[in-house]
């Protein structure tokens, strides 16, 4: 499902990433979940980041890892 979800990123980088996570979910597990499960994913959908916001907190993280990387190595 996650490789469906970053194949539609890098082929449309604006596309939310709830658009890919719908698409995503309805290609491969919906047909697999009964009538209980799909609206529980319906109101999951409305709590995933923006695409923008998803991409700054993945940058932040990246930084603050080579950041605390660099630190750990230069007491080694």
């Amino acid at each position: 499902m996650l490789s469906i979800v970053f194949d539609r990123s890098l082929k449309d980088p604006n596309e939310e990433i709830d658009v890919s996570f719908t698409h995503a979910y309805e290609v491969t597990l919906k047909p697999h979940h009964g009538m209980l499960i799909r609206p529980i994913f319906s109101v999951f959908s409305f709590f995933f980041p923006s695409i923008f916001k998803l991409w700054i907190y993945l940058e932040k993280k990246s930084l603050y890892q080579n950041i605390v990387g660099i630190e750990s190595n230069s007491l080694s």
